[in-house]
């Protein structure tokens, strides 16, 4: 379950101002996704919590009245349990048609997902012609995940290893593997070689770059660059290791603070 700013989604429940911070992030990466990729015009459609219209998919969804009718649903159940809360079926889940399949929203969590079953079909071409996808269809299949894990390895383990190693610079005897942030996914592992190459993140970072390959001139500087590694529960320290989400590279220091130190 996502940790975000230190908080929980125990903690941004209890708190209209918490609530804000904790789903910010999320709110706004679902609105990036609805406003390429929703059917028809997203602002104005209801809210399957709130029933009513929603001008402006991230003001609406960290609102007070959001917050205030997502207590309204749990009214007989109170919280959810950590088992319960991030199950796709439960009734604070959103299912949203797309141009890509449905997705879903966990408004309690923030989790949001692009559901595999729901990708348009693969349209037979002529023969003598490859197959083409209709509606640019981007769903995950398990060829997919087995590539990615074949790229990513080997960049998975050297980036454990460097958590590992930054988070005991004096060389004292080994510590346990620091539990950080994947700013890709918004949650916390202890184990970020195992995370790396989960279907999860691979189906996550996917998103996160919009299903679209950069070019060589982003490739290093876009959104699945991660600066640095925050502990969780390490009231605010940060790790001094970059990763490229992408490419896998790995570095001691952000590339900011290694620019700065070569000038």
């Amino acid at each position: 379950v996502p940790i975000r700013a230190g908080l929980t989604y125990q903690m941004a429940l209890n708190s209209k101002q918490d609530w804000k911070v904790y789903m910010e992030e999320p709110a706004a990466q679902l609105e990036r996704f609805l406003l390429q990729h929703f059917r028809t015009q997203y602002y104005g459609s209801i809210c399957s919590i709130c029933q009513v219209p929603r001008n402006d998919v991230k003001t609406h969804i960290t609102s007070q009245n959001h917050w205030k009718k997502i207590w309204a649903k749990l009214q007989d159940i109170h919280i959810p349990s950590p088992q319960d809360v991030i199950s796709w079926d439960k009734p604070w889940v959103e299912v949203i048609s797309t141009t890509l399949g449905d997705y879903s929203f966990n408004h309690i969590t923030g989790e949001q997902r692009l559901r595999e079953s729901t990708a348009p079909p693969v349209t037979i071409s002529p023969v003598g012609k490859a197959p083409t996808l209709t509606m640019r269809a981007k769903t995950v299949c398990a060829l997919d995940v087995w590539v990615w894990q074949q790229h990513i390895e080997a960049s998975a383990q050297a980036l454990q290893n460097a958590l590992v190693e930054a988070n005991n610079p004096a060389g004292a005897p080994p510590l346990p593997a620091p539990v950080v942030t994947c700013e890709v996914c918004a949650c916390h592992t202890a184990d970020m070689c195992e995370h790396l190459m989960s279907a999860n993140h691979y189906s996550n970072l996917r998103v996160r770059m919009d299903f679209t390959v950069p070019n060589v001139k982003e490739l290093h500087s876009g959104p699945w660059v991660q600066q640095a590694f925050k502990l969780a529960g390490g009231h605010g320290k940060i790790l001094p290791v970059s990763f490229n989400h992408l490419t896998g590279r790995v570095s001691r220091m952000p590339p900011k603070q290694k620019q700065s130190q070569a000038n």
